[in-house]
């Protein structure tokens, strides 16, 4: 909610959440009770919202008509959807339309703004005060005389590149002065174009704002380390930008433009499994006498060092990870540490992986780099990047020797084949180790068994078993699957806050 909180005040972020809430198709029905417990609001703060709601979604829907009754049931399958509502409110906010106003507009004032929306300019600083402190964790930083961003090009692009695409959300065009479909067409036509509709939607957006920026003499420098480092690369190559699209266009720039979109074409983390021109990338890379290969190679090296030692995971046969790895380590050595993410938006309330002793291993290697300036420049000043690695590392928490893992043992018939849909399930998740049949019931922290009778199971297990038991019913629902999660979510943290308050084709790199 870290966007909304930032562009939205108060009243329309509680229309918001709250549409979003009767939307969510996990609910079956809600009430004016429910909706304002939910959104921690008293019975009166929730009618009065939900009456605001109606107002603005009657002038949103195509039947309005349907609107006169203001029954909450009716808002389930309006025409209208939580992308459309949120992109209305943002429309109509002052710290969203200022940013708009500042990339679009040819001459931008602060004055012009203010006449223009009938506020003050002491207004509009109260109104931006978010914002401001947003741009001020990524260096960068909005002047109100002169009116626009100041800090790096290549920050504030992807900066603006996170406010379009999560406001508009491929809901709408932004740009006035680009014509989507010349766009996306002259993008489709670049060797490097990307298949994926989403992808496209991204891509084409990012190729839009570097356009609104290019005209607006608002050039990327300090693209060397790109360039340092693909400079043999024959897939970026490729001159994306020409001068029929920029007549007047300098070419001191051009080289470093370049860079820049190919390095936005392959910063981005991806949880798909690699292709021929993925592993052709990272074989390159590895191949460079970079800080990002380097830093690659510590870190598989390190990982490697902490698997299990009897788990045959070898991180260097991931080859999703260590791509990955080595986007995020790409990152940073372009743009130096502390740059904006689309992540930082949102804030996750899964499990802490955060406080698990791996983490703070993560957190001794990073401290062990070289302190060199390259290494300094690379890490930022806070060394932000740590939270996605571990992120990354997430699905395979359970391979690592730092992390205390869920121990779930199966007391039932192995032979059911009804039973697969939980093997599955307990499989997925990262945190659990599933027991051999053979392995002792005091080894586990969790027994599942499918008969109902906790008794006879803790009469068969050993004295010191100090485990819990659940039961699993054949025919169980995503609800008894809910459930089971929430049990070994909280045994997980239970054994992470335990481990915490105890201490005091393979690419080879």
């Amino acid at each position: 909610m870290l966007y909304e909180q930032t562009f939205l005040d108060r009243a329309d972020l509680q229309k918001f959440q709250m549409f979003a809430a009767i939307k969510d198709t996990n609910v079956q029905t809600y009430t004016i009770n429910t909706l304002s417990q939910h959104l921690d609001l008293s019975y009166q703060q929730g009618y009065n919202i939900l009456q605001e709601l109606f107002r603005d979604l009657t002038v949103l829907t195509k039947h309005p008509e349907k609107m006169k009754r203001k029954q909450i049931s009716l808002l389930v399958d309006i025409d209208i959807t939580v992308d459309d509502y949120h992109l209305y409110l943002l429309q109509h906010a002052i710290a969203f339309q200022f940013v708009d106003y500042i990339v679009q507009a040819n001459h931008p004032s602060t004055d012009k703004f203010c006449r223009a929306h009938y506020i003050s300019r002491s207004t509009l600083v109260r109104k931006t005060s978010a914002l401001r402190n947003l741009l001020k964790r990524y260096q960068l930083k909005l002047s109100f005389s002169d009116l626009g961003f100041a800090g790096q090009e290549s920050r504030i692009r992807l900066f603006l590149f996170a406010f379009y695409w999560i406001g508009y959300h491929g809901v709408d065009w932004p740009f006035k002065v680009l014509d989507e479909q010349k766009i996306v067409q002259e993008y489709t036509a670049l060797p490097s174009a990307k298949k994926n509709p989403v992808d496209i939607l991204e891509e084409v957006l990012f190729w839009a704002i570097s356009r609104v920026r290019i005209s607006g003499n608002h050039f990327v420098d300090g693209a060397a380390p790109f360039d340092k480092i693909f400079d043999e690369y024959s897939p970026f190559q490729y001159p994306v930008y020409t001068k029929e699209m920029f007549p007047a266009y300098d070419t001191r720039f051009m080289k470093s433009e370049n860079d820049f979109f190919y390095f936005q074409q392959n910063r981005t983390i991806t949880f798909l499994p690699t292709d021929a021109t993925s592993d052709a990338f990272i074989h390159y890379l590895s191949d460079k006498k970079t800080v990002t290969t380097d830093f690659t190679k510590r870190l598989l090296a390190f990982l490697n060092a902490h698997v299990r030692p009897d788990s045959d995971f070898d991180v260097y046969h991931e080859h999703e990870l260590v791509l990955n790895l080595a986007r995020i380590a790409l990152n940073n050595e372009f743009l130096g540490g502390d740059f904006m993410h689309i992540v930082d938006y949102y804030q996750p309330e899964g499990l802490p992986y955060t406080e698990t002793k791996l983490y703070h291993t993560l957190q001794t290697f990073i401290a062990g780099l070289p302190d060199t300036p390259a290494y300094r420049r690379f890490l930022g000043k806070n060394a932000g990047f740590l939270r996605i690695i571990h992120y990354l590392l997430a699905p395979y928490l359970r391979y690592f020797s730092e992390t205390p893992v869920v121990q779930v043992k199966l007391v039932y018939l192995g032979h059911d084949l009804l039973n697969r849909r939980l093997v599955n399930f307990l499989d997925d998740l990262s945190v659990v180790d599933l027991l051999p049949d053979d392995a002792p019931c005091q080894e586990a922290d969790l027994v599942i068994t499918s008969v109902d009778n906790e008794a006879a199971i803790r009469a068969a297990a050993p004295s010191d078993f100090k485990g819990e038991v659940a039961t699993w019913i054949i025919d169980d629902d995503d609800s008894a699957i809910f459930q089971l999660y929430m049990l070994i979510r909280r045994l997980y943290l239970g054994k992470t806050a335990s481990a915490r308050s105890s201490e005091t084709g393979t690419f080879k790199w």
